[in-house]
């Protein structure tokens, strides 16, 4: 440190009134803020009310102005953030010590700044001697707890079962003030000692200590992902700057213990002992799990039975589900053999399922049999929607499924694992001028009406972008433009008789097929052929709403197929969710946060959050029921069917 750096270090007193009295503190010096993008805070949380005035702790020059809600004034070597500068104020006045320099914004507390920005010191903890003064801080801070994972932050382990590479997170937090913010702070130091019987074998080791400010490029070495502005995960076993662990393999099995520490920078101490074991590795994967029934019953609940896997240490049961055409997905962790959901589940919902059984050491099964979960009567009915162009997917799956005839769903033939989900419903939606149809899309449609699909295609928009070298298939053209609600009649089986109100910005023109509902005058608006059944109007907007489903039940017999029992297909890569149940989920797969939205079943979105990876996060408060979560831009819409 430089002979100005030191003699600079003096106390000084709080920037509030009185300024010779202690404030409240409910934010330290480097603990962690979320973002985006995930840093440490460089500064000390002092609140009071809008419009409280600030004052210089120190004389010297205003070196910074800054106005909205992260504004406020430099004097010298100290900041004031969250603050409305004082408007006779210009960069390079004279401001001496005491002297008031603006008042507190709608943020209602003063970010207060040692060092940093244009005042050439670094940027220090105000909250460390000689700093803030009177500071008297007699509350010590609190371990509150420890987890064990795969070097790398990967699967969590039990601390009586360890092996190889382990980090070691924990939760430390401090209590400065006794206010609802001040009780979930920042520790100023934390480190461990392990023992081995009553050998000495790591440490002890103050890991992290926060007198200056590091560097932001290493706050996940420091702070788990799913740390946030009130809950800060040390990773213990790291270093600032690089990665670390505790290497069982080569300290050997065996008893250990150990000793955790945290510090303010009052001194006050955080402890806590814990006993450890390490084991050899485990490399011998449990046997698969065998599902022997998955049915959701005519009362709505749903119910997963499978014979426990005979492992003396198994870990769990992951359930992967895969919705429409999208990658199968991580549901639900479950400890028990036998599962039932907490709520009615809608009917009529299409998807695979398997089981994968994890052991204490990480080792996987192979999967179960794969499952296809349908609504069936006397011939199997699969209906799948694509509603990536309306938002509207949800509802649609919704009242086609509620139009069939027996509300009960059993798996497919519990054959082996051949086959693909070949679904054999397609839904299309118009959708917006911003969502248009490609060739490629067309292209894509054209070849599963070749295999055996059929399709229904809804709306008007979406006929003005086949391309007819490609479309011929669907036997429809762009007709005249209508743009308004319109009169509709079925004309033809199997929807001769219905007669509606909905909106339609174009006619068809038939190309070939059967026209099977028109206007009142006679303008074409529905086109049937063996394969297709393309509607003119936005089913959605047809009244009275109770003819939807009528409509959906008439389209349901027309389109009834067969399904195949799925192929199990590997997770895809890329960011995915995983169901942690009660509410949470976590983002796996994603080095950056990520956005992931909330829909309900009716097609609507509820929800959108920015999400870390590997973060719990919760859902925000909502009914309960079924959600679908998704990350936008990612291969399969619906990741997750979530149960609350």
């Amino acid at each position: 440190m430089s002979a100005i750096l030191a003699l600079a270090l003096i106390a000084y007193p709080w920037p509030l009134a009185p300024m010779n009295q202690q404030h409240w503190v409910t934010g330290t010096f480097a603990e962690y803020r979320t973002g985006p993008p995930p840093h440490f805070h460089n500064g000390v949380d002092i609140p009071d009310a809008e419009g409280t005035p600030v004052y210089a702790v120190d004389s010297g020059q205003v070196l910074w102005l800054g106005s909205g809600a992260n504004g406020g004034i430099r004097v010298g070597r100290f900041a004031y953030v969250h603050v409305v500068p004082r408007g006779d104020l210009q960069l390079g006045d004279w401001v001496d010590a005491g002297e008031m320099v603006g008042w507190l914004n709608d943020l209602n507390h003063v970010h207060f700044k040692d060092g940093g920005g244009a005042s050439s010191y670094p940027t220090r903890n105000a909250l460390l001697p000689p700093g803030l003064e009177p500071f008297v801080d007699s509350h010590h801070p609190g371990i509150f707890l420890v987890q064990f994972f795969r070097d790398g932050l990967g699967q969590e382990l039990d601390p009586q079962h360890l092996s190889g590479r382990v980090d070691v997170v924990v939760l430390a937090m401090d209590t400065t003030s006794l206010v609802p913010a001040g009780e979930n702070n920042g520790v100023f130091r934390i480190g461990y000692a392990l023992y081995k019987g009553d050998s000495l074998v790591r440490g002890p080791d103050t890991v992290f200590t926060f007198v200056y400010l590091p560097s932001n490029n290493y706050v996940h070495n420091v702070y788990a992902p799913w740390s946030n502005n009130g809950e800060h995960y040390y990773i213990v076993t790291n270093h600032l700057e690089s990665n670390g662990y505790f290497d069982f393999q080569t300290m050997g099995e065996g008893e250990y213990r150990l000793d955790l520490f945290a510090f303010d920078t009052q001194e006050n101490q955080a402890f806590l002992s814990l006993n450890l074991r390490a084991e050899p590795p485990d490399t011998v994967a449990p046997a698969a799990p065998e599902p022997v029934v998955a049915r959701v019953t005519p009362e709505g609940t749903g119910r997963l039975v499978w014979h426990p896997v005979a492992d003396s240490c198994l870990g769990a049961y992951t359930v992967y589900l895969r919705f429409l055409d999208g990658p199968w997905t991580a549901w639900a962790t479950l400890d028990d053999t036998v599962f039932t959901t907490q709520n009615p589940l809608p009917e009529g919902w299409v998807f695979g399922l398997r089981l994968v059984a994890r052991d204490c050491a990480g080792n996987l099964s192979d999967s179960s049999r794969v499952f296809a979960l349908r609504r069936q009567s006397g011939a199997p009915q699969v209906l799948l929607v694509d509603g990536r162009r309306s938002g509207r997917a949800g509802e649609v799956l919704r009242d086609l499924a509620s139009a069939l005839p027996t509300p009960e769903v059993w798996t497919a033939a519990p054959g082996g694992d051949a086959g693909t989900l070949d679904f054999g419903l397609w839904w299309y939606t118009s959708g917006t001028d911003t969502a248009r149809w490609h060739v490629g899309e067309t292209l894509r449609l054209d070849s599963l009406l070749a295999l055996g699909s059929r399709a229904v295609l809804t709306g008007s928009r979406w006929v003005r972008d086949l391309d007819p070298a490609v479309s011929a298939r669907f036997a429809v053209q762009p007709g005249d433009s209508l743009g308004g609600t319109v009169t509709v009649i079925g004309i033809a089986e199997p929807f001769t008789g219905l007669q509606f109100t909905a909106y339609s910005d174009r006619a068809l023109a038939p190309a070939g097929g059967t026209v099977v509902f028109h206007t009142p005058e006679g303008t074409p608006l529905g086109v049937l052929t063996d394969t297709t059944l393309a509607l003119g109007f936005a089913w959605h907007t047809i009244q009275p709403e109770s003819l939807r489903a009528e409509v959906a039940r008439r389209i349901a017999l027309w389109g009834q197929v067969q399904v195949a029992e799925p192929a199990v297909l590997p997770p895809q890569a890329g960011p995915r969710i995983v169901a942690l149940g009660a509410g949470r989920f976590r983002v796996l797969a994603s080095r950056y946060p990520v956005t992931v939205e909330v829909w309900d079943p009716s097609g609507r979105r509820v929800a959108r959050l920015q999400v870390a990876s590997s973060a719990p996060r919760s859902l925000p408060r909502l009914a309960s029921g079924v959600y679908f979560l998704r990350i936008p831009g990612t291969a399969g819409r619906l990741k997750v069917w979530h149960l609350r």
